[in-house]
């Protein structure tokens, strides 16, 4: 799986449209989870030619999709220390993106963040 590039492809989604509230909407628009789960499904089609069945029916995160997820945890802890309480999960991305006042910039900033994360850290 590679990491990096699903997460460029979900900076991307971001970078075009950011939405808050929800996963997607209508005209193309993502939240960062949603992004993220969109761009694993895009690679895995890529790469298999089809999505399986239990990832096609999945509502919430696989372990591929959360272990992506995680380097936003990390990058979100790293650039507002005022997060490090939160715990080791995805929990906290939703929370992050929604907050009144978040702004797409900082979004991409987090994606920036998490992809150096993942070059850094591998």
């Amino acid at each position: 799986m590679d990491d990096v590039q699903i997460l460029t492809e979900a900076r991307n989604k971001v970078a075009d449209r950011w939405i808050q509230g929800r996963d997607t909407d209508s005209i193309g628009g993502f939240c960062s989870i949603g992004a993220v789960r969109s761009a694993h499904m895009n690679y895995w089609v890529r790469e298999h030619g089809s999505l399986p069945e239990v990832i096609a029916e999945q509502m919430g995160f696989n372990a591929d999709q959360e272990r992506v997820a995680l380097h936003l945890n990390y990058a979100i802890r790293e650039l507002y220390p005022e997060y490090e309480g939160y715990g080791e999960d995805t929990s906290i991305i939703p929370d992050w993106n929604d907050a009144d006042g978040r702004t797409q910039e900082q979004v991409l900033e987090m994606f920036d963040r998490a992809l150096k994360i993942v070059e850094r850290d591998g």
